[in-house]
């Protein structure tokens, strides 16, 4: 047996895997008593008429194959690579979510509640910073994975550490990242938080070394 017959019989081998799972998943939620069934016979028959023959056409496939017994060893991996992607499948979507949910841009709307409850809490707080809106929202679409916060000092001076503590205080309990500017801008401080207010990144270095 060639090495590309070998690597296609593999390639359909795991196709053939996924397709399986969702056939049965399919059978699954189109029959029983579960709050999630939806019945649907048509469908049904045909996830069923499928799958019957993905598992018949494998069936043969492997009889043919085992009749040379060079072949025995392949048909294993065969085995196991339709029953790893019949079994794994359901986690790779779960992984596959996670990865989605990391990569998605907070909502405008949900920006806008974090930007209006801090902007709130600096103000009661006569803190003398402002949250500036519009570039938070656009540095939030660039980083693409969290929240940013552009926070603007309104009076001269150097950013303190003790206002930036006093502003982490401030926030909610989520990953963040927080960039401070001066009144001019000749200054910022840039902390990214996570969601117990650790801070996993701060920059500049000399600025996060120092102890006031």
């Amino acid at each position: 047996m060639s090495k590309f017959y070998k690597t296609l019989l593999l390639l359909i081998t795991s196709v053939l895997g996924v397709v399986s799972y969702f056939l049965i998943i399919s059978i699954i939620f189109t029959t029983g008593e579960g709050i999630f069934t939806q019945h649907n016979p048509k469908l049904t028959m045909l996830s069923i008429l499928l799958l019957i023959i993905i598992v018949v056409s494998y069936c043969v496939l492997i009889i043919r194959l085992s009749k040379k017994e060079e072949n025995v060893k392949f048909i294993f991996v065969m085995m196991g690579l339709y029953f790893f992607f019949l079994f794994g499948t359901p986690y790779f979507q779960e992984y596959q979510l996670k990865i989605s949910n990391y990569l998605k841009t907070p909502s405008i709307e949900a920006q806008q509640s974090i930007i209006n409850s801090v902007g709130m809490n600096l103000k009661s707080n006569e803190v003398p910073y402002i949250i500036d809106s519009e570039l938070s929202i656009e540095r939030t679409r660039e980083e693409v994975i969290r929240n940013v916060l552009i926070i603007k000092k309104v009076v001269e001076g150097k950013i303190k550490r003790s206002e930036v503590d006093t502003i982490l205080n401030l926030v909610p309990n989520m990953e963040l990242k927080l960039v401070f500017y001066s009144k001019i801008k000749n200054d910022f401080v840039s902390i990214t938080i996570d969601e117990k207010k650790n801070i996993i990144n701060c920059g500049p270095v000399d600025y996060c070394m120092r102890n006031e």
